[in-house]
């Protein structure tokens, strides 16, 4: 058997019969702080040009510290590893680290330190840590009866990153892509008033993000297709794109928006609103495993067609 055979959950779960502990965004340190490790590879995570080298930078550091803010924690600190070339421009790397301090600057913590090797790529690995404002939120702690939310509106981000490999100019969904908008005061603030009952963020779509936040639950997912948000695209530019909107909200990765469930949805819709965050009722927890799209008496039983590495 090989690799691709499993794919990326299923060597997870392979992982987790000898790890019990891992299978969140983040792994619990005993002093109660959250932290997580991720890595990026030039051709498999970016390609450079059409990224610029600011763009890896702040894409990078998003998507490590998202995985500490899913969690309700405030980030604290990342260390930054890299792979690269002897050859490479040392403009390059200043304007990658430019990008960096563009994230930090938002959200307030610290470049620690790294560690840098000789590759023959760019490669980059990012430790990110912070603390909880309350308890961590967990993804496996979902419970049927519970409202199902989601931040902003999925697949932009997957829409940018189309426009910047086509040349399109469709800003504000680049941005979505390159330096996304993570909703830190409103984890924190679910955080602290222990409003979320599971959370996780959307790193490879939402349909497979959904199906490992059902599966470690022990629960089912029930989506409501007339409340999924919309993408505003204008139809001139949708002719542009490769495939109709739906299919970018349902499996577009990269959009680190919050996938979470709660028994409050009045309090957090309150609360949405005092932190100014994006935040839609799209579904429900139920009995059962797997994640169903549900069309006025019609459910169907989800497939996902999101990222996976293998």
């Amino acid at each position: 058997m090989r690799l691709r055979d499993i794919g990326e959950d299923g060597f997870i779960e392979i992982l987790s019969c000898r790890f019990p502990q891992i299978g969140d965004d983040c792994s619990l340190l005993p002093d109660g702080r959250v932290i997580t490790t991720d890595m990026f590879l030039l051709g498999t995570h970016f390609v450079i040009p059409p990224f610029t080298w600011r763009q890896v930078g702040t894409k990078c550091v998003c998507a490590a510290i998202s995985d500490v803010i899913a969690m309700g924690a405030r980030p604290e600190g990342v260390l930054i590893s890299l792979g690269v070339p002897p050859d490479e421009e040392l403009e390059h790397l200043e304007e990658f680290y430019r990008g960096v301090e563009d994230v930090a600057e938002r959200y307030g913590f610290k470049v620690a330190g790294g560690d840098t090797c000789k590759f023959e790529a760019f490669v980059v690995n990012i430790t990110a840590w912070g603390l909880p404002a309350e308890r961590p939120i967990l993804r496996s702690t979902a419970k049927p009866g519970d409202t199902l939310f989601v931040t902003g509106t999925p697949g932009a981000s997957a829409v940018g990153l189309e426009a910047i490999l086509k040349g399109l100019s469709l800003d504000d969904f680049i941005k979505k892509h390159v330096f996304p908008d993570l909703r830190l005061k409103f984890s924190l603030a679910l955080a602290k008033e222990k409003l979320a009952s599971s959370m996780m963020d959307i790193s490879d779509g939402l349909i497979i993000d959904a199906s490992r936040l059902a599966r470690l639950s022990g629960v089912a997912l029930e989506i409501d297709r007339a409340k999924l948000p919309s993408l505003n695209i204008s139809t001139e530019d949708k002719r542009l794109l490769q495939h109709k909107g739906e299919f970018y909200i349902l499996h577009g990765g990269e959009d680190f928006e919050l996938l979470f469930t709660s028994p409050f949805p009045s309090k957090v819709m309150e609360v949405a609103e005092a932190t100014d965050t994006p935040v839609t009722a799209i579904g429900r927890v139920v009995e059962g495993e797997g994640v169903y799209i549900v069309e006025g008496k019609k459910k169907v039983k989800a497939t996902h067609k999101g990222y996976s590495h293998f």
